[in-house]
């Protein structure tokens, strides 16, 4: 599936969407996919979209990117916490300070928050995302989705003999 997809301009709304089923199709917890899905703007504001993006998804799919939350909620309640710099943080780190209206800086190892009067909202631009990291997005995505088997029709899944909402 990752390698039939032609290069994808989405939208914000698109990406976060993506990012957060292929974060749930990952296994990773609601709380945490909803945080990646949330850095979207951030992502699409960055100078280095695909570079981005491709750390993200290793990130989601080792786990690390737990840790990295973790580290940054940390941060938001005591003040500074400890985490490993790379462009999928930093978009997170910012991703969560505006959200809070908080200051979240990334200094090297350090995460440090300090409260902050307005953050300003970043500013995302349409651009190419590689058709194989789109790809390995909706992949990772299409785990969530329920078979098309009769077994599953059995259970409840899909509309039945009429779809009438």
């Amino acid at each position: 599936m990752a390698g039939e997809f032609a290069l994808m301009i989405p939208s914000v709304a698109e990406l976060q969407a993506s990012l957060l089923k292929a974060g749930r199709g990952l296994g990773l917890p609601l709380g945490v996919a909803e945080d990646i899905a949330a850095a979207a703007p951030f992502i699409l504001a960055s100078d280095e979209l695909n570079e981005t993006l491709a750390q993200l998804l290793r990130e989601m799919e080792s786990g690390h990117v737990t840790a990295v939350i973790e580290a940054i909620d940390t941060a938001l309640c005591e003040g500074q916490s400890e985490i490993a710099d790379s462009r999928a943080a930093r978009a997170l780190v910012a991703s969560a300070g505006f959200r809070v209206q908080r200051i979240v800086i990334l200094k090297g190892a350090q995460v440090v928050a300090k409260d902050a009067a307005q953050i300003a909202k970043p500013i995302p631009r349409r651009k190419m995302v590689d058709g194989a990291l789109w790809g390995q997005l909706q992949t990772f995505a299409a785990r969530t989705y329920v078979p098309a088997t009769e077994a599953s029709r059995e259970k409840g899944a899909g509309a039945g003999l009429t779809d009438n909402d």
